[in-house]
């Protein structure tokens, strides 16, 4: 593999992170928005996903920092 082979493989991969990140953050801003106004209860929530309650806590937790402008960014704590 030469050095520009590489480079864009790299780019690409780093491209994927991002979007990545992006689709993450969209998910748990719309699991935050349906489960702290109640629309959806946490339960199904954990049961569609996969995750934990915790995590879905977690979750929302980053959600209303983020809404309540405790946050510039929805990130949880890993």
């Amino acid at each position: 593999m030469t050095d520009k082979q590489l480079a864009d493989v790299l780019a690409a991969y780093r491209r994927a992170e991002k979007a990545l990140d992006t689709r993450r953050d969209e998910l748990f801003k719309a699991i935050g928005e349906a489960v702290t106004t109640g629309r959806v209860r946490q339960s199904d929530v954990v049961k569609q996903m996969g995750y934990t309650r915790e995590h879905v806590r977690r979750i929302c937790r980053a959600y209303e920092d983020w809404r309540d402008g405790k946050t510039t960014e929805l990130k949880l704590a890993r």
